[in-house]
């Protein structure tokens, strides 16, 4: 008969009998998932939006062709290499920015990812009006400057639309942003 045997087995002991074979454990393997990133070329059409509360146009300095955005939240798109120029004649365009890119790959591509991470999509923009002042403090602190332009661009909207009503949070745009909002 086999004797019983005490083992340790993560994070919880078992007792059992020994028979004639011992069983060989072997440790947990994590497994990272990454996502796999696409191969990009210039000539991908990337898609990109107006960061800008009111208008913006680019002028593509190589081919002559024009994006015209009349509103924030307009989208279109522009091939990789374009963008690529623009990122190297005109780099506040995309690091202020005033031209969204919406595709993470090109996002890396690009060298902005690291901007990226404090820039708010067109549903965090909603999310932070609806902030509380403490968030939307925080927040106005880690903007660029263009998103700053942004946010007081569509706060004047929202206070002259009735949206924005928060005194506190009119004041606090006001102040760190150094607008006024009530004309």
């Amino acid at each position: 008969m086999a004797a019983p045997r005490k083992t340790t087995t993560a994070k919880k002991e078992v007792t059992e009998q020994v028979e004639a074979q011992e069983t060989v454990e072997t440790p947990e393997v994590k497994q990272t998932v990454r996502k796999q990133k696409k191969k990009l070329n210039r000539d991908d059409l990337i898609l990109i939006m107006n960061s800008t509360a009111g208008r913006l146009v680019h002028t593509s300095r190589k081919t002559g062709q024009e994006w015209l955005f009349t509103e924030y939240g307009q989208t279109d798109e522009m091939e990789l290499g374009e963008l690529v120029t623009l990122n190297n004649s005109s780099p506040a365009m995309l690091r202020e920015p005033w031209l969204l890119i919406l595709d993470e790959d090109a996002v890396e591509y690009l060298g902005l990812k690291k901007l990226y991470e404090n820039i708010l999509t067109e549903e965090e923009m909603e999310e932070f009006f609806n902030a509380s002042v403490e968030q939307m403090e925080a927040l106005l602190e880690k903007l660029p400057k263009g998103m700053k332009e942004l946010v007081a661009g569509l706060a004047k909207k929202k206070v002259e639309n009735g949206t924005l009503d928060s005194i506190s949070k009119i004041k606090l745009i006001e102040e760190k942003l150094k607008v006024t909002l009530n004309d």
